[in-house]
């Protein structure tokens, strides 16, 4: 029920920003999901957004109020990166790589290289969780909604609480 209570507000009509609502969502979700602990261990936990200046810096955002939480006492850094550079940015080994919107096919090629990394893998589009992501978020009915793909994220050794796959739609292939 606590997560319900939390996410509710962003269940609102899409008319309210889209972009607002995923960086809520996603800030949200890591606290809900149990990481491997390869992650417990980096010296911070690292949110990477591909040619998306505006989650970029509407999770930016959200980590500078000074009541955020923390990762497992770990400082939470944002960093953006583009399509072409994501190979080398996984160096970094960023916890959770966020895809834009209306970049589907670009996405589906770069998750195809990338979805061994061990990231989070979050997208923003029709049926991109059959593609590899792990969550995807997607408007039905002027509705931000979020989908899971139980499969790919067991593959990667994330746990996610009951309490959030309960508001997800679930992904099966």
């Amino acid at each position: 029920m606590y997560i319900f209570m939390i996410l509710f507000p962003f269940f609102v009509q899409a008319s309210v920003d889209t972009g607002v609502m995923r960086a809520a969502f996603l800030y949200q979700f890591t606290k809900f999901i149990t990481w491997p602990e390869v992650y417990k261990k980096r010296e911070s936990f690292v949110i990477c957004c591909v040619d998306d200046k505006k989650m970029e810096q509407e999770l930016q955002s959200i980590i500078e109020k000074p009541n955020h939480d923390l990762f497992h006492e770990k400082s939470i850094r944002v960093t953006g990166t583009s399509f072409a550079d994501l190979p080398e940015t996984l160096a970094t080994y960023p916890a959770v790589i966020v895809f834009p919107e209306n970049e589907v096919q670009k996405t589906e090629s770069a998750i195809a290289r990338i979805k061994e990394s061990g990231a989070l893998l979050v997208t923003y589009g029709k049926g991109l969780c059959t593609a590899g992501a792990m969550v995807n978020f997607f408007i039905d009915d002027g509705r931000l909604r979020f989908e899971m793909h139980r499969a790919n994220l067991e593959a990667a050794h994330f746990e996610v609480s009951a309490q959030l796959l309960r508001l997800a739609l679930i992904v099966k292939d």
